[in-house]
């Protein structure tokens, strides 16, 4: 496992480097960069959210994805409470950004793509379940640590992952098939995934300083959420009648780096946005390293 993820994390990093390097040579602008971002979360994400919801393996039942969302839902919740005890002492602009960026993984951004290229497609199906739970987790214990929304005139990309999502979960309760032709389609869009949202990546590291790198918070951050977690959920899942697939799923996902939605829920309450910038960067850089790790160490 550990040489299958190595060697995939390496075909990742390119992909992030070449973005890196556009980014460098004023290839990727930044309008262009939203233009990208565009296209990877209204086309290519939802087209991955619907084909991996359709009933080919055995796996893909209603009942494995609403236990894959449930999972996820009350382990980020409880990673967000025990981060609270160790930093509530901090001013609340500060531990709300460390117990989320802590706790809540990039499993659309990053996650389903590097699924889909160690673990296959099917595994999939069970982050596409994840990212439910990840939207409970953050819009119900996140603001909760935030507090009181403030209005601060960010807007957000239009999005549309989660109505796919629920399409997707509808076909697949109501175990409807979509006509090959469509599906095939979808298919196709949905590699587009990974290329599209590497560059995307590897074009905002472009900011990343040495000096990142001193912040004991971020390393904090940096050990809980890619390490101390995804750890403590392959010893408390493990032993369970679970699937290994849906095991080595969730473990894989929780081990993905601080999602992109700390900075956004950062900004919407008012939090410390530098501290939450730098926290996805660096977990960002480190996860290429972790993230082998962890799948080595859960075979």
């Amino acid at each position: 496992m550990f040489a299958t993820t190595f060697s995939q994390m390496l075909v990742i990093l390119l992909l992030a480097l070449l973005g890196w390097g556009l980014r460098k040579g004023k290839i990727l602008s930044d309008p262009f960069l939203s233009k990208l971002n565009l296209l990877l979360v209204l086309v290519a994400q939802p087209a991955m959210m619907l084909t991996s919801t359709q009933p080919d393996a055995a796996s893909a039942s209603p009942a494995n994805f609403l236990m894959a969302a449930g999972i996820t839902t009350a382990a980020l919740i409880l990673m967000m409470a025990l981060m609270f005890l160790f930093t509530h002492r901090l001013p609340r602009k500060v531990y709300a950004v460390i117990c989320s960026a802590a706790s809540l993984p990039n499993f659309g951004y990053m996650g389903i793509p590097i699924a889909q290229v160690v673990l296959g497609e099917e595994s999939i199906f069970f982050l596409s379940a994840s990212v439910i739970g990840f939207n409970i987790a953050q819009w119900t214990m996140g603001s909760l640590l935030f507090g009181k929304a403030q209005d601060t005139g960010h807007r957000r990309n239009p999005n549309i992952i989660l109505p796919a999502l629920g399409l997707g979960v509808l076909l697949l309760v109501l175990n409807i098939r979509l006509p090959g032709p469509l599906l095939g389609a979808l298919k196709q869009l949905s590699n587009l995934n990974t290329p599209l949202a590497m560059l995307i990546l590897g074009a905002r590291m472009e900011h990343l300083r040495i000096s990142d790198f001193k912040d004991p918070r971020i390393w904090l951050v940096s050990f809980a959420k890619l390490i101390a977690f995804p750890l403590a959920l392959l010893a408390v899942l493990r032993p369970l009648p679970l699937s290994p697939l849906l095991v080595n799923t969730l473990v894989l996902g929780f081990a993905m780096p601080c999602a992109a939605n700390v900075q956004i829920q950062t900004e919407l309450k008012q939090g410390d946005t530098l501290l939450a910038a730098r926290c996805i960067t660096v977990t960002m850089l480190l996860s290429l390293l972790t993230i082998p790790l962890i799948m080595w160490i859960a075979g």
